[in-house]
């Protein structure tokens, strides 16, 4: 299953891209986590990502070019398999989209996807509300 949302911003995207960094930022960013901390798992130096409520997964780096990185989840997810993701930014006139994609394969059918789109919009709401101008 692949679900992309996108939202435009007023920003340059490298202002975005000091929000946003990667996986290891989620928690500065997304209000429904709480912290990204380093976690060592198979002997490998992942991301355990902690939810709000208690939950967490496990996430893999995928690595980033300056305006994008990508991520896999590795572990803590049993509705789901193979769930990979990537964030990136790129400059439209004098804004910037940001374009979240993910894809996965639900265990059980009609249960996961509504939770990750709602997951990404929440996400992509809170950086736009970052980046309203106000004026006085």
């Amino acid at each position: 299953m692949h679900i992309s949302r996108s939202v435009v911003v007023d920003a340059t995207p490298t202002d975005v891209m000091k929000i946003v960094k990667g996986p290891e930022g989620w928690a500065d960013w997304h209000p429904d986590i709480q912290k990204v901390e380093v976690a060592d798992f198979e002997d490998k130096q992942l991301l355990r990502v902690l939810f709000e409520g208690g939950d967490s997964v496990i996430e893999k780096s995928l690595g980033s070019d300056g305006m994008s990185f990508g991520y896999q989840v590795v572990a803590g997810q049993s509705s789901i398999t193979g769930y990979q993701g990537t964030v990136t930014v790129a400059k439209i006139g004098n804004q910037s989209v940001i374009v979240w994609n993910v894809n996965f394969e639900p265990l059980a059918p009609g249960c996961y996807e509504s939770i990750a789109q709602e997951f990404m919009e929440v996400g992509l709401e809170a950086l736009a509300k970052r980046f309203v101008r106000r004026s006085f």
